[in-house]
C-alpha cells in the first residue's frame, strides 16, 4: 500500500502506527465487500475510467521500474560494478522481448535466478570491506511471527494519518482494476468484487496483527504474473509457499540478501508489469465492436478521451483518487452535454431564418402554426440539434419544411 508506506516515511509513523492504518483500511474493505456496498461504486463508475486507471498505473510503473535501473548507471570504466550495470539490464530486456511471444516460457523465473545468482555472489565473494557484512548474510534457523496487537490510540492515528489515503487506491487499483483485468485475461472463469475485497480485508486484518505491513492484491502483480507465464492458482500457492518457507528459516537474516539484489534485472521485470497492465487500455469502450457507424466513432472518441484523461491525472498527481474523480467528471460532461444543449435549444428556439418574399426581398418567416400538430414536429427537428450532432461536433443544419422554408 503505497500511499501507508509514502506517510509512514514523511511522518515518520510508529511500526504500530503503520500496522493500525492497515488494520483501519483492512476492516473498512472487509465491511464493503461484506455488505456489497462495493457494488455501488462499480455500478456508477464508467468502463473507461477503469481503464484509464489501469493505463495510468501501468505506465507509473514503468517509470519507477526506469528509475530503479538509473540506481546505478554505469557502462563500463573504473566505478563499474559487475554486478549491477546497464549491461544487465540491456541483456534481460532483449531476452524478455525475444520471449515475448512465448508467454508459457519461464523468462521471469530465469531472470530472478539469475539476479539471485549476482546477489549471492556478491554476498559471499566481495571481501566485508567492500561489501555487506558477513555476519548480516542469510543464516538459517527458526522464526515465527509473533503476535503484536497495537493498541487503540494506534489505529485511530495510523488510519487518519495514513489510512484515510489509501482507502481510494485500494478499493480502485485492488478492487475495481483487478476484477476488471481478470475478466479480460480470464473471461471463462468469474472473480466477484466481493470476494476480492473480502479477501484484502481480511489478510490486512488478520496479518497486521501479527506484525505485517499492509499489504493488497494489484492490478500490475496480476498483469505481471499472466505476462510471464502464470496462468493458474497453482503459481501463487508456489509463489506463497515458498515465501512462507524462507520466511520461517531465514527470517530478518534475508535484508542483506534483497538489499543487493540487482535492480537492474528488477527494474526490467517491473517494467513489463507495467507495459503488460498498460496494455489492457487497448480495450477501452464497449463500441470496440464491428459495425462501425458515426455514433459508435463519436462513442469510441469520448471514451478514449476520458481514459487518457483519468490516466494522465493519476500519473501527473500520482493519485489513484485524482485520476479517478476527474475521468468522472469528464464522463459526466460528456453524458450530459448534449441532454442539457437539446433542452436549451427547445427552451430558447433559435430565431426564425429569412426566405424571400414573391418580390425578390427578403422577410422574416412566420411562427409556425401552433395549432398543427405535423408544424410543432417539423420545428422542433429543425432547432433541436441531435445527439450525434454534439458527439461529432458538428453543426445541426435545420430541414427544409415541405413549404420549401
Amino acid at each position: 500500500m503505497k500511499a501507508i508506506a509514502a506517510m509512514a516515511l514523511a511522518k515518520p509513523l510508529t511500526t504500530h502506527e503503520i500496522l493500525g492504518a492497515g488494520i483501519g483500511v483492512g476492516t473498512c474493505v472487509l465491511l464493503l465487500g461484506i455488505t456489497r456496498t462495493i457494488r455501488l461504486v462499480i455500478r456508477y463508475t464508467p468502463y473507461p475510467v477503469i481503464k484509464g486507471i489501469q493505463v495510468g498505473t501501468g505506465i507509473k510503473l514503468m517509470t519507477k521500474a526506469a528509475d530503479l535501473v538509473k540506481l546505478h548507471p554505469q557502462w563500463g570504466g573504473a566505478q563499474w560494478r559487475w554486478f549491477d550495470n546497464y549491461e544487465w539490464a540491456l541483456l534481460s530486456f532483449v531476452l524478455v522481448f525475444a520471449l515475448y511471444r512465448h508467454p508459457r516460457f519461464p523468462t521471469a523465473l530465469l531472470l530472478f535466478l539469475g539476479g539471485l545468482l549476482l546477489a549471492l555472489l556478491r554476498v559471499y565473494a566481495v571481501p566485508p570491506a567492500d561489501g555487506p557484512d558477513r555476519i548480516a548474510v542469510p543464516s538459517a534457523g527458526f522464526h515465527y511471527p509473533r503476535p503484536d496487537v497495537p493498541a487503540w490510540s494506534d489505529i485511530t492515528t495510523g488510519f487518519v494519518t495514513a489510512g484515510l489515503g489509501q482507502l481510494p487506491l485500494t478499493l480502485l487499483n485492488s478492487g475495481i482494476a483487478v476484477c476488471a483485468l481478470a475478466a479480460e485475461l480470464f473471461p471463462e472463469r468469474s472473480v466477484t468484487i466481493e470476494s476480492v475485497t473480502i479477501s484484502v480485508g481480511l489478510m490486512n486484518v488478520v496479518g497486521c496483527l501479527f506484525g505485517s505491513i499492509p499489504y493488497c492484491h494489484g492490478s500490475g502483480g496480476l498483469a505481471g504474473q499472466y505476462r510471464f507465464g502464470a496462468r493458474t492458482e497453482v503459481s501463487i500457492l508456489v509463489l506463497g509457499l515458498f515465501k512462507l518457507v524462507l520466511g520461517v528459516v531465514f527470517g530478518a537474516s534475508l535484508v542483506a540478501l534483497l538489499k543487493v539484489f540487482p535492480s537492474s534485472i528488477l527494474g526490467v521485470l517491473l517494467f513489463m508489469s507495467g507495459a503488460e497492465l498498460a496494455m489492457a487500455g487497448r480495450r477501452y469502450s464497449t463500441h470496440l465492436t464491428p459495425p462501425l457507424t458515426p455514433e459508435t466513432e463519436a462513442d469510441r472518441t469520448r471514451d478514449f478521451c476520458v481514459m487518457v484523461v483519468t490516466a494522465g491525472l493519476l500519473i501527473g498527481f500520482s493519485n489513484d483518487a485524482v485520476g479517478f474523480v476527474g475521468g468522472l467528471v469528464v464522463s459526466w460532461l460528456f453524458h450530459m452535454y448534449p441532454r442539457v444543449f437539446r433542452t436549451l435549444a427547445l427552451v430558447n428556439p433559435a430565431p426564425p431564418a429569412t426566405a424571400p418574399d414573391a418580390s425578390g426581398s427578403p422577410r422574416l418567416n412566420g411562427p409556425p402554426s401552433y395549432g398543427s400538430t405535423a408544424a410543432n414536429s417539423d420545428e422542433c427537428e429543425a432547432t433541436a440539434p441531435s445527439t450525434d450532432d454534439m458527439a461529432t461536433g458538428g453543426v445541426h443544419k435545420p430541414t427544409k419544411s415541405p413549404s420549401g422554408t
